[in-house]
């Protein structure tokens, strides 16, 4: 069997909505990776304990936001607010 290179296949869809003193942004994605590279074992009569096939696959998708705005913006004093996070699911097949 011969190995072949892994393959990625990505999907992402993004929005940002901001002002002076204030930002959105979140992030959609896919991602799918197929030919994973995986180490099988075999039987010992075959003479061989193991070797290197493509097999398998992993899916990952999630959600990415941030909400970013300006508490106080004067000469003497800069104060910012963050908020940010994400969600992830991982499927392995």
């Amino acid at each position: 069997m011969i190995l072949k290179w892994e393959r990625t296949f990505e999907k992402n869809i993004g929005l940002e909505v901001g002002t002076k003193s204030f930002n959105m942004t979140l992030d959609l994605y896919h991602n799918l990776t197929k030919d994973l590279i995986v180490l099988v074992a075999l039987p010992l009569s075959v003479g061989f304990e193991s070797r290197w096939e493509n097999r398998g696959e992993v899916t990952n998708m999630g959600v990415e936001w941030s909400f970013d705005v300006d508490m106080v913006r004067s000469k003497n004093l800069y104060w910012n607010f963050n908020f940010s996070g994400l969600t992830i699911r991982m499927f392995i097949w």
